[in-house]
Parts: structure tokens; sequence; C-alpha cells
């Protein structure tokens, strides 16, 4: 098979592949001369010998290949280098895939949970919308709870601004991004100062910070410098300020 039929070949489908192996057993493989009659062929002396076999059961022989899996940190399981989607739920559970050549199907107990056309390439996914949209939207919460980790951690004082915030139903995942970015440019020290002043005016939002640091840092200072990378080429680049007059004349 594998240097008669399948070399020099390429299958897109479980069915194109049937196709072309029934009109290669018939038009090469069967018409070779049987080995140990040379007068008959390899298909006259299966027909032959079929004569003499035993009939078929009539209920197909289970074949489905079953396995228990577990999802470890993405909502996925794998089968044959592919992946397929799970409820975002179910990480972490021991489920049970069961794959036939056209469906693999995933259980949780004796419920089905996942239901996919099964893949016949290498390295590919199969998703469905509703396991992506659970698994992006705890991504969204998983990554907000470590910036208010952080946040919290650095700057005390975000504890009640926070709560602030929450009081007044703002979403708090693109306000801690925006804290920790001035975090980042001014500092703790500043960040207090300015905390303190919007906590008394009743006016936590991130932008009203942002206003009254502008208002705390004095006219001209530069932002707080940024922590070393560890990388002198970067830590110790100049950028040289050019006249911008000299493009008046292109």
């Amino acid at each position: 098979l594998r240097s008669s039929f399948l070399a020099g070949r390429h299958f897109t489908t479980i069915d194109e592949l049937r196709r072309a192996f029934a009109t290669w057993r018939d038009e090469v493989s069967n018409r070779r001369r049987c080995r140990a009659n040379r007068e008959l062929s390899v298909g006259d002396a299966l027909a032959e010998e079929r004569v003499a076999m035993l009939p078929l059961p009539s209920e197909a022989f289970p074949v489905a290949l079953v396995r228990a899996v577990v999802a470890r940190k993405q909502p996925y399981v794998l089968l044959d280098t592919n992946a397929y989607s799970i409820p975002v739920a179910l990480v972490g559970r021991a489920l049970t895939l069961r794959a036939t050549e056209e469906r693999v199907q995933v259980y949780d107990g004796s419920t089905l949970v996942a239901d996919h056309l099964r893949l016949w390439c290498r390295d590919a996914t199969s998703e469905q919308r509703e396991h992506l949209e659970g698994y992006a939207a705890a991504k969204e919460r998983g990554h907000e709870l470590v910036g208010r980790s952080r946040l919290l951690g650095a700057l005390p004082s975000s504890e009640p601004l926070l709560a602030r915030l929450a009081e007044k139903d703002v979403p708090l995942g693109p306000q801690v991004r925006q804290l920790l970015t001035l975090l980042d440019l001014y500092g703790d020290n500043v960040m207090e100062r300015a905390i303190t002043i919007a906590l008394e005016r009743d006016t936590p939002h991130a932008a009203s910070l942002a206003g009254i640091i502008e208002r705390l840092v004095k006219p001209g200072r530069a932002p707080a410098p940024l922590p070393d990378t560890g990388r002198p080429e970067v830590d110790e680049l100049t950028i040289k300020q050019h006249n911008l007059e000299d493009y008046d004349a292109i």
C-alpha cells in the first residue's frame, strides 16, 4: 500500500481516499497473478475463497476509538495532533473522547458536550463558537484579576478607588489597565498623591487621575524613567533630534 498506492497521492477527505483505493484495488491490486495459482488473478482467487467464508455478522462490530482525555489549561482536547474545542467549564475535568471515521465526540460522563467533524489533516483546530465565547470571557476575567492584583500590591490606596468605580458601575478592566500605565510612567509616590486627591473629589476614573498627575508634576519634568531592560544597547540608546525644517525642502 505505501509504495504502490499511497506514494505520490494526496487526499483531502476520507471519502476521496476510499474511492481512490477502490479504483486501485480493482484495476491494479486484484489483477496481479495469484502466487498459489498463477493461472488465477488475485481477484479471481478471492472470489473462489469467498464462497467458503463465513458471512459477516448482521450487527457491525464497534470500531470507534474511545479514550480518556483531560484538557489541562485550554478548552481543547487532542486527537492525532488535531485540537477539538470543548466548553471552558470542563477544563481540568476527566472526559471521554469517542472518535469514528466521521465524528469526534466528547462526553462528560454520559452527557455529550462536544461534537465535531473529524479532521484528517495535521495540526488543525476544530472550534465551536459557544466554546470560544466562554473561553474569551474567562481569559478576560483572568487578565483583569492579574492586573488588579498587581495594582493593589503596588498601590494599597487603589483599593478604595476601585471600590468607588464599582459603585459607579464602571467596568474595572479598562480602568485597571490605564491605572497600571500611569503607575509605570510616574511611579507609586505620584500615584498615591493623585489617588488621595481623586478620592477627596469623588472622581475615581483613570482619566481624572491623569489630569491630577499633570498638575502635580512640574512643567517640563519628564515622567519617571522606565526600568532597565538589562540590555545596554537598549538602555543606553540615544535618539538624536533632527531639525524638522529640513523637510521643507523636500
